[in-house]
């Protein structure tokens, strides 16, 4: 018990250390835009910030609890040894401290991923701009959304991969812990659970692949060269066209990975994630 409180009164000292050291520097910034008279440019900035940090903690949040307590359902029991005098004696441990588990990493994991954007202004364009009433010829879209949507949209697909990489490492890690996923002599032995869980991640992770052609075709019409040559005939024709396929098959090799590591057929499964990377 004593332990225990420790612990949380070393936690507090942390984040109390933290809120200081980022009230400080709140108030060192919004005194210096006060006296250069561009309060409401830090405004923004603030408001901007703390809309994206919010949004990305809740959705890494709930995407590594869902992963983490699907891995806290494959396991039946935990047994930890706990020694008591000159005996050591199995205890189980109880399903609401693994639960309570579950949620503090996943708290950690949205902590650690709820950083600020690369540029808050992207995210504020994307929020305000209204519409150009000038159409893209080649997209078919007001140039709004190549201006405004596009980079946040980016954004948004830079910090999902980098959600999804954290989070699968973590679980494939804490299934290695477990009898769901071990190395025996004959091979890897990998439970039905584990899995299913396993071919789900890999499925998102085709998604981001897919989601990432769609953002290369759409974004090809500001693409210039090194010799100053910007979109032409060939990049309508074939280079979107190609990309847009491209993300298409890959959606669909996403949808194949997640069925066929369900339902147990491997090499289908493989095959259909090699070709989509």
């Amino acid at each position: 018990m004593t332990r225990r409180w420790g612990l949380v009164l070393l936690a507090a000292a942390a984040l109390t250390l933290l809120a200081g050291r980022w009230a400080s520097v709140v108030y060192a910034e919004w005194r210096w835009h006060e006296a250069i008279g561009a309060l409401d440019v830090y405004r923004s900035a603030l408001m901007h910030d703390a809309a994206w940090r919010i949004a990305t903690a809740v959705v890494a949040f709930a995407f590594a609890f869902l992963n983490l307590y699907a891995l806290r359902r494959s396991i039946v029991s935990l047994v930890l040894p706990r020694r008591l005098g000159n005996l050591e004696i199995g205890e189980v441990v109880p399903g609401r401290r693994l639960l309570a588990v579950v949620v503090a990493l996943s708290a950690v994991i949205a902590l650690a991923l709820s950083s600020p954007p690369d540029d808050w202004s992207t995210f504020a364009l994307a929020r305000i701009a209204g519409p150009f009433r000038e159409m893209d010829p080649y997209l078919d879209r007001d140039l709004s959304f190549v201006v405004a949507w596009l980079p946040f949209e980016r954004q948004m697909h830079e910090w999902a991969e980098a959600a999804v990489v954290v989070v699968a490492m973590l679980t494939v890690a804490l299934y290695a812990l477990t009898p769901s996923l071990r190395l025996r002599r004959g091979g890897l032995y990998v439970s039905a659970w584990c899995r299913r869980h396993l071919a789900t991640l890999a499925a998102v992770g085709i998604v981001l692949l897919a989601w990432q052609a769609r953002l290369d075709s759409l974004g090809m019409t500001s693409l210039v060269d090194d010799a100053g040559q910007g979109f032409g005939v060939f990049e309508h024709r074939i280079g979107m066209t190609a990309a847009m396929w491209g993300s298409l098959a890959t959606f669909a090799a996403a949808f194949i990975v997640f069925w066929a590591g369900w339902h147990g057929h491997g090499r289908i499964a493989a095959a259909a994630g090699i070709l989509a990377c």
